[in-house]
């Protein structure tokens, strides 16, 4: 909902009907009047305050510092240090974190009913981005078919970082960036163990989940 991904966005602001109409783009009265009845039931659900007639965020998230867990399934969280309760954090929010990464995350304000969610702000500490997979190589660059339970998306490899590799190889990949906007994260083979179904290469497959696990 456009409302709600404004006012988490924007924690500290305190808005009137009208001037949320305008920051969300609704000129007709009959939109208005939906937004009025949205903005009264935020308000019961407790998702906002209201100070003399605007509306603001209950309560400005607070910041915590913990652990990061990736999922293929979406299904990421944020484990804070502090021992407390896991949060949920959408992909949306979660900056290309990668599982084991300490982050630092704002808390969302939670809906009555609702599973809470965290964003994370800042990555402080990146954890061993590292996966094996099997090579599939194209004319101008390759992706690693990974089938990994924390990680849905291939990861996109230059060409000049192939180290050699052939198509249908088993390698070894350092996730070396996450651009921001990008679908896929890119990385660099940095061990090449054989073709994928080969008895070496899947005992070579095994040795690595060792050393770099």
């Amino acid at each position: 909902m456009r409302i709600i991904n404004w006012f988490n966005t924007h924690p500290k602001e305190t808005m009137s009907c009208k001037q949320v109409c305008t920051e969300i783009g609704v000129t007709s009265q009959e939109k208005k009047k939906m937004v009025m009845y949205l903005l009264e039931n935020l308000f019961f659900d407790e998702f906002l305050i209201e100070i003399q007639g605007k509306y603001k965020l209950n309560g400005l998230g607070t910041l915590a510092v913990g652990t990061f867990e990736r999922r293929s399934n979406g299904k990421n969280s944020f484990v804070p240090e502090d021992g407390g309760n896991s949060l949920f954090v959408a992909e949306r929010n979660s900056m290309h974190a990668m599982n084991g990464d300490k982050v630092k995350v704002q808390i969302l304000a939670r809906r009555k009913g609702k599973t809470p969610e965290a964003e994370v702000i800042e990555i402080l500490e990146r954890a061993n981005n590292i996966f094996i997979g099997v090579l599939s190589v194209g004319k101008n660059h390759a992706f690693l078919l990974t089938d990994s339970k924390i990680l849905a998306n291939d990861i996109f490899i230059p060409n000049n970082k192939l180290r050699g590799a052939k198509d249908g190889q088993k390698v070894v990949v350092k996730i070396t960036e996450w651009p921001e906007k990008a679908n896929n994260p890119k990385g660099e083979i940095i061990d090449v163990l054989g073709y994928a179904g080969d008895n070496t290469t899947e005992m070579h497959a095994i040795l690595a989940e060792f050393v770099f696990f």
